[in-house]
């Protein structure tokens, strides 16, 4: 059922812009929602910032309420925790997932870091690589040990091996065309 008073969307790039918009979004839904009917979060993301996936599944995770996360299209690097994060996670009948190691890009090209800045990146990628490692296993039926193998790969996965390896309960069931007699 599609209730747009209880959708929110995400599409694109995953950053600070984007958790914004959602967070601006999730409190007006929250404000209007049935607490009968679950809350739908559509995402459709080529991936981003794994930090911002992080805020984004510990909000969702943090909500009293029943969270459904739907996967259209590409739900690609970090967009694949911001899947994990629904109590029920679903995708659509075309959607791709891909899964790759966690890359890091600096936000500020041109600018130097002292030691302890550039220790101190390297303690948050690592705790990002742990913390999308154990969730995507914890939530899937795979384990660490796959999920790394996964990453190595840059694994790309079509529906049904996204419900194989758990990392999404359900295909949604689209409607059959039909034909238009004159």
């Amino acid at each position: 059922m599609f209730i747009e008073k209880q959708t929110i969307r995400i599409l694109g790039g995953i950053n600070g812009d984007t958790i914004r918009g959602f967070e601006d979004r999730l409190a007006v839904v929250l404000s209007e929602s049935d607490a009968e009917l679950p809350i739908d979060i559509y995402i459709t993301s080529g991936g981003g910032s794994t930090a911002m996936a992080r805020v984004f599944f510990d909000i969702v995770r943090s909500i009293d309420h029943r969270i459904r996360t739907i996967g259209v299209g590409r739900v690609f690097s970090s967009a694949v925790l911001m899947l994990q994060a629904g109590d029920e996670r679903l995708i659509t009948p075309h959607t791709l997932m891909l899964i790759h190691p966690i890359t890091w890009t600096s936000p500020d090209k041109g600018i130097s870091y002292s030691m302890e800045e550039l220790e101190m990146g390297d303690k948050e990628r690592k705790y990002e690589d742990v913390f999308y490692n154990e969730t995507l296993a914890s939530r899937s039926h795979l384990s660490l040990k796959q999920v790394n193998e996964m990453k190595k790969g840059q694994t790309l996965l079509y529906p049904d091996d996204i419900i194989k390896h758990g990392l999404a309960d359900a295909i949604i069931k689209q409607r059959p065309f039909e034909s238009i007699s004159s």
